[in-house]
């Protein structure tokens, strides 16, 4: 059961626009905006990729759960989660008590062709960009999707996925899909 559902968590792969549109989303709620990333970069004074290389993923991931209960005791925050913080249950259950969860999806080859060139993200530095996607994709998007209060697909300009998410927050619709139906349907009555 839901607590406090003053704040707004974004999950999704990594690059499929979660910062851009929280970043905006929060500007139109009048909320604040919080990167986790970002949020940990700060309290340790360094980057994502040097943390993972001189400390390991499970130190990092580590860090990340002690980032989400500290935003999350807050209100009124939209926060950009990671492409894997959703996939940690401890992680989930902080989130599912005290936001409201959006999954913003991408499809694969969308996500390949913004992370192509990326030198920044970790777990894409391993080998095979294309093949690493492939198979982060596959194991992570059912648990994105099952975890999400409402979804939301990033082909649209990022002020129309921030407003999007924004009324079906407000109308309580799960699929942005089934939200632009309705409202078109709605629209042709009128």
């Amino acid at each position: 059961m839901k607590k406090n559902v003053s704040n707004i968590a974004l999950c999704g792969f990594m690059g499929c626009g979660k910062s851009t549109v929280g970043r905006l989303l929060a500007k139109y709620m009048g909320m604040s905006f919080v990167d986790i990333d970002t949020y940990i970069e700060k309290q340790m004074k360094m980057k994502i990729s040097a943390i993972f290389e001189q400390y390991g993923q499970g130190f990092f991931r580590r860090l990340e759960m002690q980032g989400i209960k500290e935003i999350c005791a807050k209100e009124g925050t939209v926060i950009s989660l990671g492409g894997g913080t959703i996939l940690n249950d401890d992680n989930y259950k902080v989130l599912a008590e005290s936001c409201k969860i959006v999954y913003i999806k991408a499809t694969r080859e969308d996500l390949y062709k913004r992370l192509k060139n990326d030198k920044k993200r970790p777990l894409l530095q391993q080998g095979d960009k294309r093949k690493i996607i492939d198979d982060l994709y596959t194991s992570r998007e059912p648990i994105y999707a099952s975890r999400a209060d409402v979804s939301v697909a990033s082909m649209r300009s990022i002020e129309d996925t921030a407003t999007l998410i924004m009324h079906m927050l407000q109308d309580k619709r799960k699929d942005g899909d089934s939200y632009e139906s309705s409202e078109k349907a709605t629209k042709s009555h009128i």
